[in-house]
């Protein structure tokens, strides 16, 4: 039977600066590891006017390998990899903790400074956390942009976007996408005989998409926005696509949202609706301009 050894590691090391203590009263010691209490089976203790915790139980919380050598008695720790890295190792992204398919919170490293977010990410590797850097405030600093994807399979694929000061990691807010369409985009769905209808209307302009009644089994009673939803970072930008679906599996296009900074967030700036014109019959209906007539000339009279 293996002998159980219960590994103790003074705390003044702080595992890479991620640790800290409380001191409750004279007889309790917390243990938080960003920001995160975790209560260990071994508590941490005071022991010769030093502070000691189960190494384990802290390596497990930040995601790092542990291994106990016996024959040579010595406990090597590896920190996991990055999840996401600038160039230049300007920002790196860590995970917090992995379960049932998430990284569940998250790490931001930015020079010497770290600090904790409760943000989720699959561990789906295709779809791993995404880092940008862009002045996307147009203040002539650069922010650093964080794009998680909560899941992702078929019909479906959420995303979300955080805006980072990279000063002090403050966030900066940033409007939800679904909200802005939500204020913004009318729709309906038509039915007549074996023909369907879609209206998307943004402002005074229009999207007609004809389909027909047999392309689906299972249509909604109106588009429904929020299934699929992607950020983009180009050109200084920051852009959503949030695609717009009429059946379970029917997407007919794309609300295109593109952001502007109002001096305390992030809301929109433009927005716009691309169809899937190939696959659809697609027109777009805009309002004439109003007739303006002249009346300073006076009427034709007499044919003259």
């Amino acid at each position: 039977m293996k002998r159980r050894v219960c590994l103790l590691l003074v705390v003044f090391i702080f595992l890479l600066g991620f640790c800290s203590l409380s001191l409750a009263d004279d007889n309790q010691v917390r243990l938080l590891v960003n920001g995160q209490e975790i209560n260990p089976d071994v508590p941490a203790q005071i022991i010769d006017n030093r502070v000691m915790v189960p190494v384990r139980w802290i390596t497990t919380a930040l995601k790092a390998d542990i291994h106990w050598d016996e024959e040579q008695r010595t406990v090597e720790i590896n920190r996991s990899p990055a999840l996401a890295s600038l160039p230049g190792n300007r920002a790196s992204l860590y995970p917090f903790k992995e379960e049932r398919g998430l990284y569940d919170g998250m790490i931001l490293e930015v020079g010497t400074e770290r600090k904790y977010f409760d943000w989720k990410n699959t561990t789906n590797p295709t779809w791993l956390p995404q880092l940008h850097v862009a002045d996307i405030n147009r203040d002539e600093e650069e922010e650093i942009i964080v794009i998680l994807t909560h899941g992702t399979g078929t019909g479906v694929h959420e995303e979300e976007v955080h805006i980072i000061n990279p000063t002090d990691l403050s966030e900066i807010a940033v409007e939800n996408p679904l909200d802005i369409v939500k204020k913004n985009v009318e729709t309906s769905i038509n039915h007549k005989g074996e023909d369907v209808t879609v209206k998307i209307r943004l402002g005074d302009r229009t999207a007609l998409i004809k389909m027909k009644e047999e392309a689906s089994s299972c249509w909604g009673k109106d588009v429904f926005f929020g299934n699929v939803n992607h950020f983009y970072v180009c050109d200084n930008e920051l852009r959503a696509d949030i695609a717009a679906q009429v059946s379970a599996a029917a997407f007919v296009g794309d609300v295109e949202i593109y952001y502007t900074f109002d001096g305390e967030r992030f809301t929109m700036g433009n927005i716009e609706f691309t169809a899937h014109e190939g696959w659809y019959d697609v027109s777009y209906k805009v309002p004439e301009p109003e007739r303006v007539y002249n009346t300073s000339f006076p009427a034709r009279v007499g044919g003259l």
